[in-house]
């Protein structure tokens, strides 16, 4: 049964590692623009792990003109969210200052915000002074091109693009995966199945296992039952399996802070790695997916499901208005 569903099945953690010095990993654009919502520090130790692995990492072509047309509006919601946040905490400061307001605020209590307040501002400054020198001059975002340039994929052709378009409506009629979530956006509602097809074009030129980096949990990717969520979609990872036509190929699915865990558990990436990818995973959770995944030939483990040795079982887990001046990304 399994050679004619692999798709219905999963992979055991063990199994994808065997395969992780020889995958691709590809990059969504979220996944990317998430990098930019973590302060600079994470950042640059994000940088640390891409550059280690960059040999392997590739980008579809439509996820990185997505990337270079969101990524100011991201630095723009960081800066914004900084400044709200900054003054809902003057406003509490000041009513908490007001003794009349506030008259059981003790002098060690009102000192103790004080130093608080400063502290915060002298965060809020360096991420601001980040945020903007990004905006102006996009250091960060220049050494991301640098790092990818050569790993953008090959765009469809207009006439493919066209097809593509055509098949998808046809698709987003029948809620075939990905994609027919976004079937009511005016802008990019093919973006998610255009992407899907050059990951699956990808996968059968290179004859590799592929993980996905996506922080895209929406229930035209993701298995739910009962609210759970339990893995990719069956349809999604039998279409993978049919297209590849290789049982030795994977398909497995991180979000960010899953794929440095992942990296560290392979290759001892990160310095300070519970700390680090605790503070990705905390920064990002509103954002934050789990990892999923399904495979073309192996077994399951995720937090939903279980793996059997002998007669033990053994679970395991599964995250005015300056432009900036950077270089997209390009394609080879």
């Amino acid at each position: 049964m399994k050679t004619k569903f692999r798709g219905y099945y999963h992979i055991h953690k063990e199994d994808l590692l065997s395969k992780f010095s020889d995958c691709l990993f590809v990059f969504d654009a979220n996944a990317l623009l998430d990098i930019f919502r973590l302060n600079k520090s994470l950042t640059e130790q994000v940088f640390n792990v891409l550059k280690n692995y960059s040999a392997q990492i590739r980008i579809p072509y439509h996820a990185a003109e997505e990337y270079n047309n969101r990524i100011n509006d991201v630095l723009m919601e960081q800066y914004h969210k900084i400044k709200t946040a900054t003054d809902d905490f003057n406003n509490f400061e000041k009513s908490l200052n007001a003794k009349r307001n506030q008259p059981y605020i003790s002098d060690d209590t009102a000192k103790l915000i004080k130093q608080l307040k400063s502290q915060i501002d002298k965060d809020f400054s360096l991420q601001n002074d980040y945020i903007l020198n990004e905006l102006l001059y996009g250091e960060m975002q220049n050494r991301m091109a640098d790092l990818l340039n050569d790993r953008v994929l090959e765009p469809f052709t207009k006439e493919e693009i066209d097809k593509l378009q055509e098949n998808g409506k046809k698709r987003f009629d029948q809620k075939i995966p990905p994609g027919w979530k976004d079937s009511t956006k005016t802008n990019n509602r093919y973006g998610d199945y255009i992407n899907w097809e050059e990951i699956l074009r990808l996968a059968v030129n290179e004859k590799k296992s592929i993980i996905f980096i996506t922080n895209d949990t929406k229930r035209d990717w993701i298995e739910e039952v009962e609210g759970k969520k339990i893995g990719p979609l069956h349809a999604l990872s039998q279409e993978f399996c049919d297209r590849v036509n290789n049982a030795e190929q994977l398909f497995y699915i991180y979000t960010l802070d899953r794929f440095l865990e992942f990296t560290q558990d392979h290759a001892k990436t990160l310095d300070f790695p519970e700390t680090t990818i605790e503070n990705v995973k905390n920064i990002l959770q509103e954002s934050t997916a789990f990892e999923i995944g399904s495979s073309a030939k192996m077994d399951t483990t995720n937090q939903y499901s279980k793996k059997e040795s002998g007669n033990k079982t053994e679970q395991t887990s599964l995250s005015d208005e300056p432009k900036a001046k950077s270089e997209p990304i390009k394609s080879k």
